[in-house]
């Protein structure tokens, strides 16, 4: 099984610069397993879709404001894929904006 990309998190509004890499020996905070599953969205109705932690929409993830989060974040998919945070001021090696360069998560 492939390593899991860590996205390190330290939720702080009005403040940049938060992703400042991986601390050696972290334990994650959050498993993240980004997946392919079909959603029923009615009678007869079904979609293949993207799925963290087997759901859509994803598991909400519960902060608190200072705290640094360890993420660990593996890609069960057949394709790389990349993950945004939206809300979090985030490192653009982490925050999963293809425009801004951020690498994208092996399968």
């Amino acid at each position: 099984m492939p390593s899991p990309a860590t996205a390190q998190m330290k939720p702080a509004p009005n403040v940049s610069g938060a992703g400042r890499g991986p601390v050696a020996g972290a334990r994650a905070d959050h498993v993240l397993r980004i997946g392919q599953s079909i959603i029923d969205l009615g009678p007869d109705a079904a979609v293949a879709t993207k799925t963290y932690n087997g759901q859509f929409p994803g598991p909400l993830l519960r902060l608190s404001e200072g705290k640094r989060v360890v993420v660990d974040i593996h890609n069960d998919t057949d394709s790389p894929e990349q993950l945004h945070w939206h809300g979090q001021f985030l490192d653009v090696a982490v925050d999963g904006a293809e425009e801004e360069s951020t690498p994208f998560i092996p399968p």
